[in-house]
């Protein structure tokens, strides 16, 4: 017969480690803080502000779906204003003999910048960017939609990124590190 209490070793393991993760100060990202506003409210206290460059509706469209995903909650005071600035970037990637390109490499890039309302200070911001790539093929309808695709892709990655930053920021009041671009395959 199966016995199905958990193995004495492990539980003692797992207790163990509940308890170091404690006493160091680690908080989970989506876990409520002391005053009891959890990670939807400190969100929800950020607006967002202007949107700049290419494909700006899109992205500002992508990032409050990614911040706000009930809706932006009425009852909650907005203290931070989120502005965002776009660069994109297409290279020729797949160059072939006859100087055709055949796959096109896609950066999306964001700096961002969030601004206390209340001393209109900047109290955080950074850089992200997002890769994408699509291949050029015979079907221009085919390659247009492909390009299409990349950059909604790019513009979904990059506002995930702005959101988990400014999520992080929120949470502990530091920065995260810098990190390399967010690639995103097909």
């Amino acid at each position: 017969m199966n016995d199905m209490r958990p193995h004495p070793v492990l539980a003692c393991g797992a207790l163990v480690s509940a308890l170091m993760l404690s006493a160091c100060g680690f908080r989970p990202l989506y876990g409520h803080t002391p005053e009891g506003t959890g990670l939807g409210d400190r969100l929800a206290s950020v607006e967002l502000g202007e949107i700049e460059g290419p494909n700006d509706r899109e992205f500002g469209s992508a990032l409050g779906s990614q911040m706000y995903p009930s809706g932006r909650p009425a009852d909650v005071p907005t203290r931070y204003t989120l502005q965002v600035r776009l660069r994109a970037h297409r290279e020729g990637l797949a160059i072939q003999p006859d100087a055709s390109i055949t796959r096109y490499d896609y950066k999306l890039t964001g700096r961002y910048r969030l601004t206390d309302m209340t001393t209109g200070k900047i109290v955080h911001q950074g850089i992200a960017t997002a890769r994408t790539a699509w291949n050029v093929v015979d079907s221009q309808f085919a390659t247009l939609t492909a390009r299409r695709d990349a950059e909604g892709r790019a513009i979904h990655t990059l506002s995930e990124e702005i959101r988990m930053r400014i999520a992080l920021f929120l949470a502990t009041g530091a920065a995260p590190q810098e990190t390399e671009p967010l690639v995103t395959k097909k």
